[in-house]
Formats: C-alpha cells, sequence, structure tokens
C-alpha cells in the first residue's frame, strides 16, 4: 500500500517543510527549530548521515551542537517510537565507536523527554 509507513507512523511535514515518517519526529523538529532560534542549540541538520564504523553507516534524526560546560558537543538525536534490532546495535557500539553523544528522545503523552544520552569515544 502506498503511503503506508513502519509500524503505523503517518508521514507529517514539520513547519520548516521537511518531510518525517511520523508525527512525532515532525513536532520534535518544530521543538528542535524554536531552540535554534532561541540560542539553546547550533547547527541542526535533519537526516544527516553518520559513520559509526567503516562500512556501518547511521542516518539518525538529527544532529546539532549544544553548550555544556562553555564549549559545543555534538548530539546525533534519535526520536523512538518503536526501537528496532538496528536501534539496538547502534546503542550498543556508540560508546565505542560514536562521535559526541547519541540523545534518545520520546514523546510521552504532550511531552518529550530524553530516555538516554550515550556518550560516544569520539570527540
Amino acid at each position: 500500500m502506498r503511503g503506508m509507513q513502519k509500524f503505523g507512523a503517518k508521514r507529517t511535514q514539520c513547519k520548516a517543510n521537511h518531510f518525517h515518517p511520523s508525527r512525532g519526529e515532525a513536532t520534535r523538529c518544530d521543538w528542535l527549530h524554536l531552540m535554534q532560534s532561541s540560542g539553546a542549540i547550533f547547527d541542526l541538520k535533519a537526516q544527516a548521515s553518520v559513520t559509526i564504523v567503516p562500512g556501518f553507516k547511521y542516518k539518525p534524526d538529527f544532529t546539532y551542537t549544544e553548550m555544556k560546560g562553555g564549549e559545543r558537543v555534538l548530539i546525533v538525536e534519535d526520536f523512538k517510537g518503536v526501537v528496532t534490532q538496528r536501534f539496538r546495535d547502534i546503542k550498543r557500539m556508540w560508546p565505542h565507536h560514536g562521535q559526541g553523544a547519541l540523545r534518545v528522545s520520546r514523546l510521552q503523552g504532550q511531552r518529550f523527554y530524553i530516555e538516554k544520552d550515550i556518550q560516544g569515544s569520539r570527540r
């Protein structure tokens, strides 16, 4: 069937005119754009490709930088409704091969929350 997404998600356009595979991800994109316009985060990109190890690429939902302790830190964020086996593998590899912090965000009711920040070994 055309237009059907995995796990019943509905393809949605955010206010920045990007298309996302789910309403939750599109809403998170709207929030991140608000955070960027307020100066809380910088260099926001959607669907940027990240190489974890040679031959293993990962396309997170968002990448951006934020200030922590006076320095800029790369954040690689994935909005999750359903956690797949591939994402479990990525979470396992991230502390050893990832660059920056892998942030897992979720939606509970009308609020976003950060489920986990996993620090990578590469700065």
